[in-house]
């Protein structure tokens, strides 16, 4: 008996200690709640203890991932939690639906949920093959600070005001160019624009003052006008001119048409024959999976940073008036294959133009070239870089490519040597002698490892 009251006086006081989650503060536990990844995550919380049990219903974030086993059970969920919810103001409202199969009934009704709390963040992700139509009273909003739909209908001729917009990302949709006139004269704060997948457009004019970043991806036009006097980093990729027409001067109209761009990125586009990039307010310049333009010209004198991959005719290509450049990373195929009897000179000419900047990565083409330069004893001006990168380095077919970089490179501090696909990492320090001592060095090791 004087066991059994022990136990229960035990338990008497260890009910009487203060239970510290149902302690926290209201507004600290909407807090934890909101950076949950769901909504059905935050509901499951209930079970901590009787006072979280209807915490979920105040947290300003609501996200809703599906399906769940089902669209109809999914559906449920979402109806369900809205009925319940008591929230005055929603910060971001999210509906994410993979196996979508037809357009959602509740899709006006549910936004029309979220704007009736001044939803700042609607996020609206949808898989079906037929696309949700976008309400007409969402195009009137004043608290939207941020909008993602995919797969969603956009009404071509309605007004829009959304003055408070800042960030805009519009994935697999058919747009009208009147559509994106709209939406720039109706977001006087846009700062961010991104365009992937969509099709639709003629003349694709993305004119904006308060403009900052734009990435167009995958989009189909027979034109593109770029007018942007603040626009800093614009992304180009994968895009299609559906006259299949060269548009060789867009590229210079978009430099003059945004004076303060710092970042231009341009990858696997095929509307350019001749790319002519000057600009003095260019800091990042990349281009990627290039295959099918026969001239690049650079004339940047503020460039600090360049990456270029793909195929680059080394005979009309001129990377020239690059002073600033302290970056750079080249892993680019010349158009016709460096062998026996071909003249270097023209690698030579490209490799002149680096000579100066801090950090190196070359590829296996320009590799094949150094090694070319240093069989031939052509003499090239020393490399300044401190940090040098060789990737895919063939230690059996370029030998002489090391010993080349490694000679002309009088400042190196950090040599990466990436072979096969093995990384090896090897940092010198001190003179060229040092370094090829220490690298000979490390050689051994790996032969004899």
């Amino acid at each position: 008996m004087e066991v059994e009251k022990e136990i229960r006086n035990k338990r008497l006081k260890l009910q009487a200690k203060e239970d510290r989650i149902s302690a926290l503060p209201d507004a600290l536990i909407h807090h934890i709640l909101s950076f949950l990844t769901s909504t059905k995550e935050a509901i499951q919380t209930s079970v901590l203890s009787k006072r979280w049990q209807n915490q979920w219903t105040r947290v300003p974030v609501l996200v809703f991932c599906g399906p769940v086993r089902s669209e109809e059970n999914f559906s449920k969920l979402i109806d369900t939690t809205l009925i319940l919810y008591d929230c005055s103001k929603i910060k971001k409202f999210h509906i994410q639906n993979y196996h979508c199969l037809k357009r959602d009934p509740q899709f006006s009704a549910r936004i029309r949920f979220a704007t009736k709390k001044h939803v700042e963040v609607l996020i609206l992700d949808f898989y079906s093959s037929k696309a949700n139509k976008l309400p007409r009273f969402l195009f009137n909003n004043a608290s939207l600070v941020k909008l993602k739909t995919m797969n969603c209908k956009y009404m071509p001729n309605v007004m829009v005001n959304w003055r408070s917009l800042k960030k805009l990302k519009i994935e697999n949709s058919r747009l009208t160019d009147q559509t994106i006139k709209n939406v720039f004269s109706g977001s006087p704060l846009l700062e961010s624009l991104q365009l992937n997948s969509c099709v639709g457009f003629d003349h694709l004019v993305i004119a904006s003052k308060s403009l900052k970043r734009s990435v167009l991806w995958e989009l189909e036009f027979s034109d593109i006008e770029i007018s942007c006097p603040n626009l800093k980093e614009l992304t180009l990729a994968q895009l299609n001119n559906v006259n299949e027409t060269l548009l060789d001067k867009a590229i210079a109209n978009i430099l003059c048409g945004c004076p303060v761009l710092e970042s231009l990125e341009i990858s696997n586009c095929d509307l350019f024959d001749e790319l002519v990039i000057a600009s003095t307010s260019l800091k990042r310049l990349g281009l990627s999976e290039i295959y099918h333009i026969y001239v690049i010209e650079t004339s940047c004198p503020n460039l600090e940073k360049l990456k270029l991959s793909g195929v680059l005719n080394f005979k009309t290509s001129k990377l020239t008036n690059l002073p600033s450049l302290i970056y750079a990373d080249l892993d680019v195929e010349p158009c016709v294959a460096i062998e026996k009897g071909i003249d270097e000179s023209l690698g030579k000419q490209i490799l002149l133009q680096l000579e100066h900047v801090k950090e190196l990565k070359i590829g296996r083409p320009l590799i094949k070239i150094l090694s070319a330069l240093e069989v031939g004893g052509i003499s090239c001006p020393l490399f300044k870089s401190k940090c040098l990168t060789l990737n895919y380095v063939d230690f059996d077919k370029h030998p002489a490519a090391v010993a080349y970089a490694l000679r002309n490179s009088i400042m190196l501090q950090e040599l990466i040597i990436n072979v096969s696909t093995r990384h090896w990492t090897c940092w010198c320090r001190g003179s060229s002698d040092g370094i090829m001592s220490e690298l000979m060095n490390f050689l051994m090791k790996l032969m004899l490892a």
